[in-house]
Order: structure tokens, then C-alpha cells, then sequence
């Protein structure tokens, strides 16, 4: 036995470690001195001839600091969607759930799957990601105080119109922020204005795809990307009575709505894609069927273009309209 499934369910402030073909359990702090004493661990089996395979969920940013410790020290991490862990519970009938039967499952998921190993992103790259899932935060918090205006009372309608202001500059500093780091980074800049070439992207929409796909590495198609993104067709079809098809909403859902207005526009008003919108519309399609294939349409070119490095071509894609 010279394999070793690792499993870690990561918290806010703990880890619970499973080491899966030894049944060897440990729970550790979710800092320096805990992860250390975890390294020590793994180093023990290692120094034993044992191959070490760790593997933890993308839980926001509890994970990042065991999965860069880990990948520093040399051994192997893979970080996975939560959605898989939870539909490998289901599949396992599963009937317990505890931090100590998490920890099991991972560690079962992994020697089971061998999921590809995690790799962090350069330090620009990660910052652009950050900055970008804080304009969702704040969109999140304007969008709320938004809604509260429109119903508050006269005497609270100072405070909030203060906040909805102090959220809508935050909200410009952080686009500025992102907009210097891509313009001093030669490479971000580059793809930038690759991704700016494509029909509907503009510099905000670009921006945004950015920060998905600096990353574009881990896909090795534009399909698994479109899944990623939860933008995949996901089917029911069961006896006479079920028969659905829409997409599956797995992925992020901030980039889905970033690409909501931009498929629309193009639909409507590119010469390029607006023969092909009416071709669907006739064909007995619903508008907002056509502009989730105009998002899948976009991210493919995305895609396209940042592997090429060449940018988009109107009259080479113009047959596929």
C-alpha cells in the first residue's frame, strides 16, 4: 500500500484529517502551528515510502493557506467543488454527517476519483480574482441597500442614500484597482484586449472573464469551462410526464449574470449575430433561450482566443451565425 488518500475538511478554524487507507484521524487548527503540525504528519507517512494525495473542498478562503502550505511543501493537493463531494455523499448513501465522516468521504472521494492537483495562481492573478469577487460582495450589499430606499422611511433615507454612496465608490476604486493591475501586468493587458476583440465583450465584461480564466489553464476544453460556469444543459427526461432541458446553474452565478446584458446586445444590435438570433427566433425559440447560447457563444471565443493568442475573427466565425 504505497498510496494515501488524504482527506480535509477545512473550517474557519479547524481541519479534520483523514488518513484514508490507515483509518488515521486528527483534528488540527486552522493556522501556522496546526497546518505545521499536519506537515509533520504527512512527512512521517512519507519518509515510510508512502505517497501522500491530500485533497479539501473550495470552501471561499478557509482552504487557500493548508493548500498552499501543502503545494510548497511538495505534496500533492487537489481542491474540488463542493457540489461533487455532496453528490458523492448522495451516490454513497450517506446517512451520518459529521467534520470527522467529512474528512472520511474526501479522503474516499479522492483514492476513489484522483482528482487533478491544485496549483495557485501568480500573485497578480489571484489579486485580480479577489478584487473582482469584492465588486460582487459590494453589488450584493448596494443591491440590498437599493431595495431598502425604495421602501424606507423619510427619517432613514439620509443614512441609506450614504451608504448606497459610500458602496458605489467602493465599487469605482475596486474597478480602478483592477483596471492599473491589468494595464502593469504585460500578460493580463495582452489578454485583455484579446478578449475585447470578441462581438459584445467590452472592458467591464472583459474584466470580468478575466478573473475566471486566469486561471484557464485548469480547463481543458471550452466545455468543461461552459460547465464550469453552470451554463451546460441539464436534462429531466422520465416516463411521459417529465421532460426538461435548462441549464444546470452549478457554476459561478456572478459571471452568468455579467454575460446576461452583453448576449443580449449582441442579439439585438450586432450585424455579425442578429441574422442568427432571428433564424432561432423563428425556429420557435424563446429570446432568453438564445441569449444563454450567445453566453455560451462568448465564453467558447473567450476560450478561443486566450489559447490562440490571436484575436477573434469576424469573418472566419461569421458562417457560424
Amino acid at each position: 500500500m504505497n498510496k494515501i488518500a488524504l482527506g480535509l475538511d477545512v473550517s474557519k478554524l479547524t481541519i479534520d484529517v483523514c488518513f484514508h487507507e490507515l483509518g488515521d484521524f486528527m483534528k488540527v487548527e486552522n493556522n501556522q502551528s496546526g497546518i505545521k503540525r499536519l506537515i509533520e504528519r504527512i512527512k512521517h507517512y512519507q519518509q515510510n515510502g508512502k505517497e501522500v494525495h491530500a485533497c479539501c473542498e473550495y470552501t471561499g478562503n478557509y482552504y487557500l493557506q493548508v493548500a498552499y502550505a501543502l503545494y510548497h511543501a511538495g505534496i500533492k493537493i487537489s481542491v474540488v467543488n463542493p457540489l461533487a463531494i455532496k453528490l458523492y455523499a448522495e451516490y454513497r448513501l450517506r446517512r451520518t454527517k459529521t467534520d470527522k465522516q467529512d474528512a472520511k468521504l474526501i479522503a474516499d472521494y479522492c483514492q476513489r476519483e484522483n482528482p487533478s492537483l491544485w496549483q495557485p495562481l501568480s500573485v497578480s492573478r489571484n489579486t485580480l480574482k479577489c478584487l473582482n469577487r469584492r465588486v460582487e460582495q459590494l453589488f450584493v450589499l448596494l443591491n440590498m441597500e437599493t431595495n431598502r430606499r425604495k421602501v424606507a422611511d423619510g427619517i432613514a433615507q439620509g443614512s441609506l442614500d450614504r451608504v448606497i454612496e459610500l458602496l458605489q465608490s467602493e465599487i469605482a476604486q475596486c474597478r480602478q484597482e483592477m483596471q492599473s493591475l491589468i494595464e502593469q501586468d504585460a500578460e493580463l493587458n495582452r489578454q485583455h484586449e484579446l478578449l475585447q476583440t470578441i462581438d459584445g465583450v467590452g472592458r467591464i465584461t472583459a474584466t470580468w472573464l478575466l478573473s475566471v480564466l486566469v486561471d484557464i489553464d485548469k480547463f481543458p476544453s471550452s466545455r468543461k469551462l461552459i460547465s464550469y460556469l453552470g451554463l451546460s444543459p441539464m436534462v429531466k427526461d422520465s416516463g411521459t410526464s417529465v421532460k426538461m432541458t435548462k441549464v444546470s446553474k452549478m457554476g459561478d452565478k456572478f459571471v452568468r449574470k455579467a454575460l446576461y446584458i452583453p448576449a443580449r446586445v449582441v442579439c439585438l444590435r450586432s450585424k455579425l449575430w442578429r441574422p442568427w438570433f432571428e433564424q432561432k427566433i423563428k425556429q420557435g425559440k424563446h429570446p432568453k433561450q438564445i441569449y444563454i447560447l450567445m453566453m455560451c457563444k462568448i465564453i467558447k471565443y473567450a476560450y478561443a482566443v486566450l489559447k490562440s493568442g490571436q484575436p477573434f475573427d469576424r469573418e472566419r466565425h461569421r458562417k457560424a451565425a
